[in-house]
């Protein structure tokens, strides 16, 4: 029987084979370089959606206990 899950996303127990969870070093090759050019340009939006995405997740915690 399971009793506990450890999760990870600090790069401690697991760390993407690419150095990047979010873009794999293949990317150039899979998106073309007239899409890569689109995706770097709007690369600041990208950041700023996620800084906001982060600011969420760290004012609405569902775990408050290290008992929890």
């Amino acid at each position: 029987m399971i009793t506990k899950i450890a999760l990870d996303n600090g790069l401690v127990l697991a760390y993407p084979a690419s150095g990047n969870w979010f873009l794999p070093a293949n990317l150039p090759q899979l998106l073309g370089m007239r899409n890569m050019m689109k995706m770097v340009s709007g690369a600041q939006s990208i950041k700023e959606n996620s800084q906001r995405a982060m600011d969420f997740l760290n004012a609405n915690h569902l775990v408050r206990t290290v008992e929890e």
